[in-house]
């Protein structure tokens, strides 16, 4: 009998657990967003950097969040890897529900020396904005699916992993 709870004690310890796996795992990345200025004018533009760090070495996907008040202004992504910023173009740029998404796909090659860059874009505001959250959320690209069927704007996967809130004035 004791042998017996013993065994039963020892099986039920290692039954359970995270699930994880990997105990070193710790998603996608790491994305912290800065937004200069946070309170604009109708017309005006902010400038919006999403850090990327702590890269898992693979493929990454990073999708912005933002209210359908403000659009992203063409050319202005650049990804910025080891002081090299590079000229970016967005692979998704649609809008449902009131809100767009900015959904950018990164290979892995690209941290190969660094696990960190910085994505920058510019928003436009359109219209006044009493307050509004610009976010972000980073996911592991997944290799078995091609990208132009990876991202769906009726099922974005979107989890704010940051976020900053915005104020758009209107016309006074």
């Amino acid at each position: 009998m004791k042998y017996l709870l013993l065994i039963l004690t020892g099986l039920l310890a290692s039954c359970g657990g995270s699930g994880n796996g990997d105990l070193d795992f710790v998603g996608a990345a790491s994305v912290e967003l800065n937004v200069t200025p946070t309170t604009i004018d109708t017309g005006d533009r902010v400038r919006v950097k999403v850090k990327i760090s702590d890269t898992n070495f693979n493929d990454l996907i990073i999708k912005l969040r933002y209210p359908d008040s403000l659009t992203y202004v063409p050319s202005t992504a650049t990804i910025d890897y080891l002081d090299d910023p590079e000229d970016a173009t967005p692979n998704f740029n649609q809008s449902a529900d009131g809100e767009n998404y900015l959904v950018f796909f990164i290979p892995a090659d690209n941290f190969e020396e660094s696990d960190e860059a910085t994505l920058e874009i510019q928003l436009r505001a359109l219209n006044d904005l009493r307050t509004g959250q610009l976010e972000v959320d980073a996911d592991v690209d997944d290799p078995l699916i091609s990208n132009n069927r990876e991202f769906d704007i009726n099922q974005p996967e979107f989890t704010a992993e940051d976020a900053v809130t915005i104020k758009v004035l209107g016309e006074s």
